[in-house]
Formats: C-alpha cells, structure tokens, sequence
C-alpha cells in the first residue's frame, strides 16, 4: 500500500519526466502542423544539442545558462539547415510527405552516428549540478529538478501564447490549416516552415540540455524521447500546443506511476497502451477535435 508520501513522490517524478517530454512534445507539434510529416530527425536535434551543450560545459568550461543558450541556438539552426537543405528541395521536387519522413529518418541516422564519431560511445556526465535536495509535499526533488520543471512550464506557457496571439503564431496556424490557400493569400510558407521548425528545434534543445544535467546523456537518448513524446503530441491532440502539453504530463505521470507497479522494462509499454486506449476511446486526443483528426 503506498502512503502519502510515496504517491506524492510519483507524481513529483512524473511531472518531472513530463516537463522534458512537453518541451518536446510542443516543438514537434509545431514542426508536424506546419509541415504535414513526421521530422523523424527532432529526436537527432535534441542529441546533439546535449553534446553540444557538454561541450562547452565540460572542454570550454562555459557556464551552464550559457551552454543552454548556445545549445538552443545550435539546435535551431541546425534545424532550419535541414529544412533549407532537405526538405525544401524535396517539397519543391513534388515529395510526397513518405519521402519526407524517410528523408528525416536518414538525416536522424546521419545525425546519430556522428555524435559517436566526435564524443564515444560512452554515457557522458556533466558532473555535479544543482543537486541539493529539497522538499516539496513531502516529495524529495533536487534544485536543478525543479528548476527544470518551472522552466518547462513558463517556456511551453510562453509558446502557447505565442502561437495564438503573435502574427507568425496565426501564419503557422494559417499554413497548418491550408497551405495552398496561404500561398494564394501572399504567404512565404518556406519562411514560415523554417521558423517553425527551428523554433521546434530550439524547445528540443532546451529539454535535451535540462536533462541531461540530471541524468546524463547517450548518443541515442534523443530517439526514445521523442517517440514518448509523439505519443504525448497524440494523445493531447494534434495540432494543439496545449494539448501536447497536457498529453506529455499524462505520459510522464503513467511512466512514473508503472515504475513503482511494475517491473522497469514495462514503462514504456504502459505508455502505449495508454496511447492505445486514447486512439480507441478518443482518437482526437484530450483536446484535438474532429476536424483536427480528419486533417
């Protein structure tokens, strides 16, 4: 029987797993609406970001607020490069959104077995940061944890805020909703597509750093991420920035409540058979509507 402070602690854990997967949960949600496929190469991004930001932590002795910076930085251009080198030329050319997807799964691929090249195939550290421990509702958390979770929550606020009420926030949804009738109205889509996802890009970088202060980090952490955090993007509904937020925190909580149940290894499996149960009883996701679905 768990007593109150253990429940407590589970939902600490799983709040704290579902602030990194929101991060990146909303930056693929932007880059999927906009771009109409699945940028397999999001969760190469985030890896090279934690490298990067271990980089200069570690070789160039940076501070850490300006490793992040730089990482995000970093995490953005590169995806914009791949935007402006892949898959333009490839939209331009009449691909289909299968030859995108493929397109972003070999540029993951790429992505990946570089990072061996330069740093090993070890985990990698950072070494001590922040770990004080500190309690809240009788949950232990450290400082940088909670640092991460505040952190994720006024960015991913920050976003959804953005994307409703700045101008390019209406572009992009104007482009997810119909891309040939905003180019008929006079909007540069490539531009609009290379904002998204670099800003997509920026968030997966900013999650990948915050992570890996606390646990580290392996040449391919940044493809299992992402996969739980596409199941967040599904089951918060597609298309909403709030709804991958919401369906990335589920996702944490039901990580973090089936490791105190269940063997280690059955994580992720109680992950999609959420997902699972989302797609049979409400396709659209928490949010998402039918038309949202449809599309």
């Amino acid at each position: 029987m768990l007593n109150a402070a253990a429940v407590m602690q589970i939902l600490a854990n799983g709040l704290l797993a579902g602030s990194i997967y929101a991060l990146v949960a909303v930056g693929f949600a932007i880059i999927y609406s906009t771009g109409k496929f699945f940028h397999f190469a999001h969760g190469a991004v985030y890896s090279v970001a934690a490298y990067v930001a271990y980089y200069f932590v570690v070789y160039l002795h940076f501070a850490v607020v300006a490793a992040i910076g730089l990482a995000m930085i970093f995490a953005c251009v590169l995806g914009a490069l791949v935007q402006t080198v892949v898959y333009r030329p490839l939209s331009r050319r009449g691909g289909t959104s299968l030859a995108l997807l493929l397109a972003s799964l070999g540029v993951a691929t790429l992505l990946q077995n570089i990072i061996p090249l330069v740093f090993g195939d070890a985990p990698k550290s950072f070494g001590s940061v922040a770990t004080e421990g500190i309690s809240l509702w009788s949950a232990r958390l450290t400082c940088l944890q909670v640092i991460t979770m505040a952190t994720s929550m006024v960015v991913c606020a920050t976003v959804a805020i953005a994307w409703h009420r700045t101008s390019i926030g209406r572009i992009a949804q104007a482009v997810a909703d119909d891309r040939e009738l905003s180019i008929i109205m006079g909007v540069n889509v490539d531009r609009v597509l290379v904002i998204a996802i670099g800003i997509g890009s920026a968030l997966a970088g900013l999650a990948a750093v915050l992570a890996a202060l606390d646990t580290g980090i392996t040449p391919s952490v940044g493809m299992s991420v992402l996969l739980i955090a596409v199941v967040g993007v599904v089951i918060g509904g597609v298309g909403s920035v709030l709804g991958a937020v919401l369906g990335a925190m589920l996702v944490g909580l039901v990580q973090s409540t089936s490791a105190w149940v269940l063997p280690t290894q059955w994580q992720d499996a109680a992950v999609f058979l959420t997902l699972i149960f989302f797609l049979v009883a409400r396709p659209q996701g928490i949010i998402g509507t039918d038309r949202a679905r449809k599309r």
